[in-house]
């Protein structure tokens, strides 16, 4: 079973290293990568999602109160 994940972060390389990270691991799923959690919007609602990477500084609305 293939666990379906989405990484949130506003930082280029972050994302790049999460996403090389996951491509090492068999069985997660990347689905894609947002820089901000509106844009994440979509592919939250689009996808059935089970693991979310995500920042929690970011400048416009933080991970937490995401």
């Amino acid at each position: 079973m293939k666990l379906k994940c989405v990484i949130i972060d506003d930082e280029p390389i972050g994302r790049q290293l999460i996403a090389e990270l996951i491509a090492d691991i068999d069985y997660p799923e990347l689905l894609g990568e947002a820089e901000n959690p509106a844009t994440a919007l979509g592919l939250l609602t689009d996808n059935d999602v089970d693991l979310i990477f995500l920042d929690i500084n970011m400048p416009t609305i933080n991970g937490i109160n995401f």
